[in-house]
């Protein structure tokens, strides 16, 4: 009895994990590029804005996006999550 029990546990807690990385694997698909200036660069975040006014500039984790050079000076294009655009209010 009691080994049935925990297979039901472990099975309850598999399926969990699944429908969360699951979740997890369509929040990362949903990325949008951005054009942004980089005003300041650390080694977790950059500082960066649509426009050139830092007044406006919000911190971006590097853990959470990809980065490519472009030929203009300190703009690049930032591939960023959905959500973390729509929270910094970039879109």
């Amino acid at each position: 009895m009691l080994n049935s029990k925990r297979k039901i546990r472990l099975r309850k807690r598999r399926e969990y994990w699944f429908r969360r990385s699951i979740e997890v694997a369509k929040k990362e698909a949903e990325r949008i590029d951005l054009t942004l200036f980089l005003h300041h660069a650390t080694a977790r975040a950059v500082l960066v804005s649509d426009d050139e006014d830092e007044e406006t500039a919000v911190w971006l984790p590097l853990s959470q996006i990809t980065v490519t050079e472009t030929k203009a000076e300190n703009v690049f294009i930032y591939s960023v999550p959905e959500w973390l655009a729509k929270k910094a209010g970039l879109i």
